[in-house]
């Protein structure tokens, strides 16, 4: 008598761990953007405090736009998230990791810092799978958190899981 496994119960094993790892990779994609997100989180909120810091010492710029990040930085925070990144993006006003592209600025009348989700390869914000903002209306002194998604992507789960960090969720196009 020869000891082994048969052919079906060789595929029904394989038909298992099949099914088991097509209902946990969705799961693992979607626990490995969060992750993501919290990192972005992370960082425009050090920016945001650090604009907080440089409108207390400096104001608002009188004209123009104060830039904080890139190759254009007209503007100098006391915090650098910059270190690894490419700060050559979109004319040298934003700087880039392999996963998000941040911008920060402020003109006379808001300050701005934004994390946009980069997609398909880009090192841009162009075509981007979801953006954080954080605006600051002079007037109101008060930052404002939205998360935008776009309808025809599968993201909106990031931007519902901000919400208890008082993002709001803003749709795109």
């Amino acid at each position: 008598m020869k000891k082994g496994f048969t052919l079906i119960e060789l595929l029904v094993v394989v038909l298992i761990i099949g099914i088991l790892s097509a209902i946990a990779l969705p799961q693992y994609t979607k626990a490995v953007e969060k992750a993501r997100a919290t990192e972005a989180v992370q960082n425009i909120s050090a920016l945001q405090k650090a604009i907080d810091v440089y409108v207390l010492e400096n104001g608002y710029p009188s004209s123009g736009i104060t830039r904080f990040l890139g190759n254009n930085a007209t503007g100098v925070l006391d915090i650098d998230i910059t270190a690894g990144m490419n700060c050559s993006v979109r004319g040298g006003d934003e700087c880039s990791n392999k996963h998000f592209a941040y911008y920060a600025l402020c003109t006379a009348t808001y300050c701005q810092v934004s994390a946009c989700r980069l997609a398909n390869g880009n090192n841009a914000c162009l075509d981007s799978d979801y953006e954080l903002e954080l605006i600051k209306n002079k007037s109101t002194d008060v930052w404002n958190k939205t998360c935008y998604y776009w309808d025809d992507r599968d993201t909106e789960f990031i931007c519902k899981g901000l919400e208890p960090l008082g993002f709001t969720r803003g749709s795109c196009c």
